[in-house]
């Protein structure tokens, strides 16, 4: 159970998976925070959205939705359609 007022879910790059975030994880988890890195099967835009879905709707809290570069789309689609979307930001 985390202590804090927000659950994040990460969601990793096309050319690799969850396990990318493992630095990430780590320190968040440790800071209380209930972590998730989105598994998706990056075979179609429609699957990975409905990948995102399954861990999204596994939440318990206000997400935070942090996307790698290369899934600004999917992340800002998602986002947008959950209400959860306010902004965006890339690096």
């Amino acid at each position: 159970m985390s202590s804090q007022n927000a659950d994040i879910v990460l969601v990793h790059g096309a050319w690799a998976d969850g396990s990318g975030w493992a630095k990430v994880i780590a320190p968040l988890t440790a800071a209380g925070f209930s972590v998730a890195a989105a598994p998706l099967p990056l075979t179609s835009f429609a699957e990975d959205i409905a990948a995102l879905d399954r861990t999204l709707e596994r939440t318990e809290k206000p997400v935070v939705l942090v996307g790698h570069r290369s899934e600004e789309r999917r992340v800002g689609k998602e986002g947008q359609g959950a209400g959860l979307c306010r902004g965006a930001c890339s690096g």
